[in-house]
């Protein structure tokens, strides 16, 4: 799934900024060429937010589970556990990155791809 989730974001940092797709709702003329250290940064951003975002429920789980709740149960009780703050947490990060876009600066803009969502 992080694979997943790096590649879905290396397609869509191409597709807005070197085949300028949906250029004029971020602001850019056109065109522009991605920063060669962009795709490097986002791989540590985006391996390190998914693994913070796997770890949680998983702790979760796994509590429940010694706390002698089943298999099954564990996991939704983790789940259930865990989804307010991860929510939370996604959306703090959301608006965050989200207010890259306001910048004018095309790098600073490309950052802003680097979080697709939770």
């Amino acid at each position: 799934m992080n694979v997943l989730s790096i590649a879905a974001s290396y397609g869509v940092l191409t597709a807005i900024f070197q085949h300028g797709w949906l250029h004029s709702l971020i602001g850019l003329p056109g065109p522009v060429p991605i920063v060669s250290y962009v795709p490097l940064f986002m791989f540590a951003i985006l391996f390190g937010l998914s693994m913070d975002y796997e770890v949680f429920p998983v702790s979760q789980i796994e509590e429940h589970f010694h706390a002698g709740e089943g298999n099954r149960q564990s996991v939704v009780s983790g789940l259930i556990t865990s989804a307010r703050v991860i929510t939370a947490a996604a959306a703090i990060m959301v608006f965050v990155f989200g207010s890259f876009v306001l910048s004018g600066d095309p790098t600073v803009k490309q950052f802003r791809v680097v979080w697709p969502s939770p």
